[in-house]
């Protein structure tokens, strides 16, 4: 029998094979899909594709571009820092903070400048702050070890030296300065010049070791030696701050005070801590005949530092050698209480008396400079013995009070700390250098000088 023909019906939408089914199922995804890829390719919908794309890209580019300004402005400051440019890197450390703000990097490159000027009660303010925002203590740690090292306080860090140049990695120059600064103030010769030595044959180009070579000539007064090597390490950096300094130095003790003038007045701008370019400069003004910009440049020193008696005195026999000798009075008169024996200060102020008629006083003060003249005399004998006994304190002891009292504080210093190096238990030397950095406020000076001398006290108590 034959079957009937059904007619033929179109499928439905929801029939048909399994796979046809799993089409189906699938359908919407494809066409959000299809409706996506529309939106992406439709040229309709360009300018919002543009706009998302930016909303997107602007903030991620700005933040890139200001995390490479700031790296770069970073690596700028810590450029200037490490050549001891370091009016410029505040500047520079300024103009950032005002920026990016403050943060334990900046922080950290303000103590260390601080500890470049030897504001070492700055150092520490900066230090913690930095700390604080996050600094790495071991990168504080250093720069407080740095600042002991460069004041020649190398017994309050537990590293020794070889120690503190092995572990400096990518900081060697800046430990390796702070260490040749401690040592020069140390007066150990022999130890910096193998500290140079290394540093040449790390960096052959670095500027800072015949600066400190330079250092090592000044205090044993070979001038021209020193300016030799200092205009050496300038053909290597012809702006290298410390070098320039140094020269000035050469310059004025070489009788060319007209060099040494203008060359300060250059570099007065660029110091953060101007006290002994002034000195310096004052000298310089003072050997041309530049008498009026002397007294102000000393005037000016002394109300920033008015702890300064060798600038004091410079001005006032200034002052006395101008006319002005009421002026000159004023100048010297508080100092005769602080340095009593010295014979330039007591010959200074007796004149002065004389010139306003007061001839009893005047008697006084040039009696004890007649006195003074006369212990000076014994001196040169003194020296020489010293210089027979090298390897004993009390000659170089001796030495250093009487110049410390009667003549000149600078090398009264080298002398005592000669004599400490051959006994650093002599207790009345510690004494000394303390009286002596009291009277020019160098406060972490006298700590350690007074700690030593309780330390020595409290062990020769022990049984």
């Amino acid at each position: 029998m034959a079957l009937s023909k059904q007619p033929r019906r179109s499928p439905s939408p929801f029939e048909g094979s399994p796979s046809h089914s799993a089409e189906t199922s699938n359908g919407p995804s494809e066409r959000q899909e299809g409706r996506n890829q529309g939106f992406f390719r439709d040229a309709r919908f360009l300018p919002i594709r543009l706009a998302i794309l930016l909303m997107i890209a602007l903030p991620l580019g700005w933040f890139a571009w200001q995390r490479w300004e700031s790296s770069r402005s970073l690596a700028t400051i810590r450029s200037a820092i490490a050549r001891f440019d370091d009016r410029l890197g505040i500047d520079s450390l300024d103009r950032y903070e005002s920026r990016f703000g403050k943060s334990g990097q900046t922080l950290s490159l303000r103590a260390r400048v601080a500890r470049h000027a030897r504001r070492y009660e700055e150092l520490q303010r900066f230090a913690d702050s930095a700390l604080r925002a996050g600094a790495p203590a071991s990168m504080v740690e250093r720069e407080r070890q740095l600042a002991d090292a460069q004041s020649g306080f190398f017994d309050a860090i537990p590293l020794s030296i070889a120690q503190m140049l092995e572990t400096s990695g990518e900081e060697f120059p800046e430990v390796a300065a702070a260490i040749g600064q401690g040592l020069l103030i140390q007066l150990k010769f022999e130890e910096l010049g193998k500290l140079v030595d290394l540093w040449q044959r790390y960096d052959p180009k670095a500027p800072m070791p015949l600066v400190l070579q330079a250092m090592i000539d000044q205090h044993q007064q070979q001038w021209g030696a020193a300016r030799q090597k200092l205009e050496q390490a300038l053909q290597l950096d012809s702006d290298f701050l410390p070098a320039k300094l140094a020269l000035a130095e050469s310059f004025q003790q070489l009788n060319q005070p007209e060099e040494a003038a203008s060359l300060y007045r250059q570099l007065m701008p660029r110091l953060i801590d101007t006290q002994e370019a002034s000195w310096g400069l004052a000298q310089a003004l003072v050997g041309s005949g530049q008498t009026e910009e002397a007294i102000a440049c000393m005037k000016q020193s002394l109300e920033a530092h008015p702890r300064q008696f060798e600038m004091a005195l410079l001005l006032g026999k200034t002052q006395l050698q101008s006319g002005q000798t009421e002026e000159a009075l004023q100048t010297l008169l508080p100092w005769s209480r602080t340095w009593p024996e010295d014979v330039e200060l007591n010959c200074a102020i007796g004149q002065a008396l004389q010139q306003q008629g007061d001839d009893q006083q005047a008697d006084g003060y040039l009696a004890r400079t007649a006195e003074g003249r006369e212990r000076l005399k014994m001196l040169d004998g003194m020296i020489q013995q010293a210089q027979q006994r090298p390897q004993e304190a009390a000659p170089r002891q001796q030495v250093g009070r009487l110049l410390m009292r009667l003549k000149n504080r600078e090398e009264g210093r080298f002398w005592l700390e000669s004599a400490l190096q051959r006994d650093p238990d002599a207790v009345l030397v510690h004494e000394e250098l303390a009286n002596y950095y009291e009277s020019i406020g160098d406060a972490a000076r006298v700590r350690f000088h007074r700690r030593r001398i309780d330390e020595i006290t409290n062990s020769t108590k022990k049984p």
